[in-house]
């Protein structure tokens, strides 16, 4: 880099010495960038100034117009179109072709997130567009299920059929039972998706009887299809259940039942289990289970202590549940019970008594019931929160204990805060007080980078790009705004490793009519609401338009006078020119300084093959351990950090395309194949060189040396430089 910049300094001065000076008159006044007040982030942002000048066409926001036109009419369009959309969806799947499906995903989304927009701004809507909002997405979700459920229907009864065929009876009972739970499956979601669909229809008069029509029709399909099956490859049973003895059930006393297996002749079931669930039905899940298994004679006993049901009065399912490859069907039977609640005991161990961002936040709790012979309950739901705030849930195991644990997020904002342990505190067959402890939060310093750049000369679009991070690490889903000369243009929500990028438009008022001008942006998280210190940044950038000040300058003063002197331009030239070459002979015989192989930065965070024929990811090192170790021992430690991590770029067996982020290229690492130990050294090459590359750190003579040991761990080598290449799968 420092040879570039005397060459640069070189050839300018030789330029000096062929064009005069211009006069006072024509001279402008240099603008000064501000980019000292940011990290460099160029790499995530050279390839813009490399863009065309070509610019989409934009949809105009409506709220940016005096005319927001008839929005209902808009309105039962795009409700129209959604329509459309979901009979072509059941129609489809109604004959098997599921790509009628696809827009579901696609137009569907759209239509649907305009809907919901032009809902909300319209004053004259009523509180059926709102729940007509909300119904044609549980649409979209539901049918999008139905169809992937029948899709898999159809191609389990395929493989089914087949396997009949070959006759392959084991497979094929195996595959009759998936057929039976997907039929169950279906029947379900198709209930949901005609339910839905008539919701629908009356909220907004929108006819969705096709939908309902298919959807039954497939439906009806695929039960009688299932009966089909299910009389071929299967024998019926039955299961008896019987309480050992009556009254009310509790945790202290809990439910005994006892039963037996039999096929329809009377023979006994041998195999298989028998289950007690409670909790089923539409839009709730099984909350218990207890399991148990059928002995020799076809009998078994089962004891259900209740935990999470609700008190009052129950009917509970006891189904018996054969092998996935028997010839057996499953049964079921119920029996009656009147669930008490008790009061259990909660006890909590040690919490922490001061919390900041992303510092752990455990507890270790208990369940048992009072009196004077305790017993451990199991299965007990109990949940984490700070303020209110629900950060873990975990269930007591068999001892009645339970690990609690997570992170504090950002949305907690700093002072005196109350953590809790709970459980359910009514209604429920175990119920707890709960645990509260205090504990402080503090806030902690954010580091913000960023970086603005003019999408292409004449354009008002600025490209914004840039980092939030807390105690080095990204800090996701935090919103900062993104202001021109003072007034907010834009918003922008970084992701899931704390970085973020958007365009913004500069304002009229703010953009040059002919020439540049510099425009102030500044980029601010106010951290309100969060546990987080607000942080801004600001630069100076300089926007360009596409006019043309005068015809006449500098350049056409500097043009007549080497036409009217052209034996000094002469002169001055042939000195220039050997000015410039001793300049750089003398560069390239010096060794050392922090100059880092363009390849290598372009390589390790782009992914894209260099010039020298290193191919990334393929094996050949390109640039090795050797010139890592070369830039170490020189004092070079940043270029030995960034030339280090395109050293793995280049040496891992990872494939990668052209744009893959130093992140994505560890997430593909993650899934190749690679030892944890590879990983583990991939993991703090890669954070070295975000911390060398975006924070614009400067690396220390140690961590350069723990950068070089990674990459050869990561590349399998030892100081000889062999290198272990991974296994052949």
């Amino acid at each position: 880099m420092r040879r570039r910049v005397v060459l640069v300094l070189v050839l300018a001065l030789a330029l000096a010495s062929i064009v005069p000076p211009v006069s006072a008159a024509g001279a402008s006044t240099p603008e000064r960038s501000g980019a000292g007040e940011f990290a460099a982030l160029d790499s995530h942002v050279g390839a813009l100034q490399a863009e065309n000048n070509t610019t989409a066409v934009r949809h105009r926001d409506p709220e940016e117009t005096d005319q927001n036109g008839d929005l209902a009419a808009v309105r039962g369009q795009l409700a129209g179109r959604m329509g459309e959309i979901t009979v072509d969806c059941s129609e489809g799947i109604r004959i098997g072709n599921y790509d009628a499906c696809e827009e579901l995903n696609g137009s569907y989304s759209d239509a649907l997130s305009k809907y919901v927009d032009v809902t909300g701004r319209d004053a004259g809507g009523t509180e059926n567009d709102s729940e007509s909002a909300e119904s044609y997405r549980d649409l979209q979700e539901e049918q999008q299920e139905f169809a992937n459920e029948t899709q898999q229907f159809r191609q389990t009864y395929r493989e089914y059929r087949e396997a009949r065929r070959n006759g392959n009876t084991t497979r094929a009972r195996r595959l009759a039972r998936e057929l039976l739970e997907l039929q169950g499956s279906i029947q379900r979601t198709g209930t949901n998706v005609s339910r839905t669909s008539n919701d629908i229809g009356n909220q907004t008069g929108v006819s969705l009887v096709a939908v309902r029509q298919n959807t039954a029709a497939v439906t009806a399909n695929v039960t009688n299809t299932t009966n089909t099956v299910v009389t071929a490859v299967f024998v019926p049973t039955t299961v008896t259940a019987t309480r050992e003895t009556q009254g009310n059930i509790s945790a202290r006393d809990p439910l005994v039942v006892t039963g037996q297996v039999r096929m329809a002749n009377g023979t006994t079931v041998r195999n298989g289990s028998v289950v007690l669930a409670t909790g089923p039905g539409r839009g709730s899940r099984v909350v218990d289970r207890t399991r148990v298994t059928v002995d020799e004679s076809g009998s078994y006993r089962l004891t259900y202590r209740p935990t999470t049901i609700r008190t009052g009065d129950r009917t509970l399912s006891v189904w018996y549940q054969p092998p996935a490859t028997s010839v057996y069907l499953p049964a079921n039977e119920t029996v009656d019970a009147t669930v008490e609640g008790i009061r259990a005991t909660l006890s909590v161990g040690e919490t922490p008594e001061a919390l900041r961002y992303r510092d752990g936040v455990r507890a270790v709790a208990s369940v048992t019931t009072d009196g004077s012979e305790p017993i451990d309950l199991q299965g007990v739901p109990l949940r984490l929160r700070v303020d209110g705030r629900t950060l873990g849930e975990a269930r007591t195991n068999a001892t009645g204990a339970a690990v609690l644990e997570s992170r504090l997020p950002a949305g907690i904002a700093p002072g005196d805060r109350t953590l809790t342990v709970a459980g359910a505190t009514r209604n429920r067959a175990v119920t707890v007080d709960a645990v509260r402890r205090s504990v402080r939060v503090a806030p902690t310093e954010t580091a913000l980078d960023a970086r603005a750049v003019q999408t292409a000369v004449g354009e008002r679009s600025v490209r914004v790009v840039g980092r939030l991070q807390a105690d080095g690490q990204g800090v996701p889903g935090q919103e900062l705004e993104v202001r021109v000369d003072g007034r907010l243009v834009r918003t922008i929500e970084t992701n899931a490793t704390g970085y973020y990028r958007g365009t913004v438009t500069v304002p009229n008022a703010s953009f040059p009519a002919t020439g540049s001008e510099q425009v102030g942006v500044v980029v601010a998280f106010d951290g309100a609401g969060t546990n987080l210190e607000a942080a801004r940044v600001r630069q100076q950038l300089t926007m360009r338009s596409g006019g043309t000040a005068s015809s006449e300058g500098a350049f056409g003063r500097a043009v007549g006078f080497v036409e009217s002197n052209p034996a000094v331009v002469a002169a001055g030239g042939i000195l220039s020119i050997l000015l410039v070459a001793g300049v750089f002979v003398l560069l390239r015989r010096r060794d050392g300084g922090e100059t880092v192989d363009d390849a290598a930065v372009e390589a390790g965070y782009s992914g894209e093959s260099s010039d020298d024929g290193g191919t990334v990811g393929g094996g050949g090192h390109g640039l090795g351990v050797e010139a890592v170790q070369e830039a170490l021992s020189d004092g070079a430690y940043a270029r030995a950090v960034l030339s280090g991590y395109a050293a793995v770029r280049r040496g891992l067996p990872v494939t990668e395309g052209s744009s893959v982020t130093h992140w994505e290229f560890y997430r593909r690492a993650s899934e190749a194949g690679l030892s944890e130990a590879q990983l583990e050294a991939l993991r703090d090459v890669t954070e070295a060189f975000e911390q060398v590359s975006f924070a614009g750190r400067a690396p220390d003579e140690s961590e350069a040396a723990s950068v070089v040991e990674a990459v050869r761990n990561a590349l399998g080598e030892r100081e000889g430089g062999s290198v272990t290449e991974p296994a052949d799968d």
